[in-house]
């Protein structure tokens, strides 16, 4: 379940604690306003005397949010308290940051990472690794096989590399890279451009008879 479809469901409710200390945050989802507590806020209070079967919690775990019926302790952020009650048979989860919103916010990353790199690797090779981020897929014919400019270029530095990993790695977590795809992606960006083709080899002439 997406989060404005459990607002317009459940109707979570905003709460007026007269504070404006940040003891706790207001959110809004297609108009509608509503309040999430922290669990060591003095309006925690609300929480626990609520209707068990009106407490939600926020968890964030790896990253990703989750919004899920009932009250939980561990990687908990903030709790709610909806109007309408959900079913105490069955576990209601609500996306608010999933897994496609991570890939995309790490492609988004990498590509712009890419996008400001200047003469460390070759045009061919950047234009292709920016193809690669913004389709959000990468084939063989991206990643390999490409003539290498006639210009030499220095490559991307371990350092700047670093900058790169956690995207790649996140994406390579959440299965939108695979291993060998993150490597051969560091591979090339180490190395400035494309391999050169093999030299054709030929064949030995046979002696003539």
């Amino acid at each position: 379940m997406q989060r404005d479809e459990w607002a317009e469901k459940y109707k979570p409710q905003e709460f007026s604690f007269g504070s404006e200390s940040g003891l706790h945050e207001n959110l809004e989802e297609n108009g509608v306003v509503f309040t999430r507590i922290g669990k060591k806020q003095p309006e925690f209070g609300e929480v626990v005397k609520a209707d068990p079967n009106t407490v939600w919690t926020e968890l964030e775990v790896d990253g990703l949010s989750y919004i899920v019926s009932g009250f939980h302790v561990v990687n908990s952020v903030g709790y709610f308290i909806t109007e309408e009650p959900f079913d105490p048979n069955e576990t209601v989860q609500v996306t608010v940051w999933g897994e496609e919103d991570e890939a995309e916010l790490q492609q988004n990353n990498a590509f712009h990472f890419i996008e400001a790199l200047e003469d460390e690797t070759s045009p061919t090779l950047k234009s292709n690794l920016l193809e690669g981020f913004r389709k959000e897929k990468f084939d063989d014919a991206l990643l390999s096989g490409k003539e290498p400019d006639a210009k030499k270029y220095p490559g991307v530095s371990e350092e700047q590399l670093e900058d790169l990993s956690y995207n790649l790695e996140t994406l390579v977590g959440l299965e939108a890279l695979t291993e060998d795809q993150a490597a051969r992606i560091n591979d090339l960006l180490k190395a400035g451009s494309y391999p050169p083709s093999p030299a054709p080899t030929t064949k030995p002439k046979s002696p003539s008879m």
